[in-house]
């Protein structure tokens, strides 16, 4: 469904990416982690569309979407939804307003556009804010509203930006649950991008690490937790003690 060939990215003379590869078969789900500042929002603009990679090709279901300094397939025609990590809601447009926008190249029938957002609007628990705009919301609900846009688009690759970083723990794992429910459900080949490693518990797929702008490791859960510990130790291993 995906697949990225020597990626690499440099924006205000810093190289973002550098050379990363990524293989992602149809309905895998894939986390990603990194650290503030490695890249990974970057190279979801780069899958979306939304930039175009300074060396490296990028093909979506077998088609070649981006090639160096080259967007040839449109975001429109990728089909693909990026969950921003920001929202990045329109703050003039009511919820409901915001998955109506995204089913309307999909669903062309009025009423049954408005019976999906509806549906979408009640798994998410936004139903009773259908009328409310993006800044009577709160963080949570936000991300929740943004998840629903992305879903609207029925996607065949679901990209999510640190789905969980505006909500709170008490919260993330019943969020969690509900995007892993729709992928299953739709059969979305997803990317789930985050830099805290204990989300690898709440997803539970293949992980690939995003460091030096390149993908380090790929590990299955249980081998991940092995080497996340190891580099720990490693740290702790290398701070000497201060003098004086």
């Amino acid at each position: 469904m995906l697949k990225i060939d020597g990626l690499s990215v440099a924006r205000g003379g810093r190289r973002i990416l550098e050379g990363a590869d990524l293989d992602l078969a149809p309905g895998e789900l894939r986390l990603l982690i990194g650290a503030s500042g490695s890249g990974k929002t970057t190279l979801l603009r780069s899958i979306a569309g939304l930039e175009a990679p300074d060396t490296g090709r990028i093909f979506i279901g077998g088609r070649l979407a981006s090639a160096p300094g080259e967007i040839l397939l449109e975001p429109h025609a990728r089909e693909v939804a990026l969950c921003f990590q920001d929202g990045a809601l329109w703050p003039h447009l009511s919820v409901e307003r915001h998955l109506l926008f995204g089913l309307d190249r999909r669903v062309p029938e009025p009423t049954r556009r408005r019976q999906l957002t509806h549906e979408l609007l009640e798994r998410v628990g936004l139903a009773g804010r259908r009328h409310e705009r993006p800044g009577h919301l709160s963080g949570g609900e936000r991300q929740r509203l943004g998840l629903a846009r992305a879903l609207a688009q029925q996607p065949s690759l679901l990209l999510l930006d640190e789905p969980l970083a505006h909500v709170d723990l008490s919260g993330q794992r019943a969020l969690a649950d509900l995007v892993l429910e729709f992928i299953e459900e739709n059969a979305m080949t997803a990317l789930w991008v985050t830099h805290r490693p204990d989300e690898v518990s709440l997803v539970e797929g293949v992980v690939s690490v995003l460091s030096g702008g390149r993908i380090a490791q790929t590990l299955a859960p249980a081998e991940f937790q092995s080497w996340l510990a190891k580099t720990q130790r490693g740290r702790r291993t290398d701070v000497k003690p201060s003098r004086g």
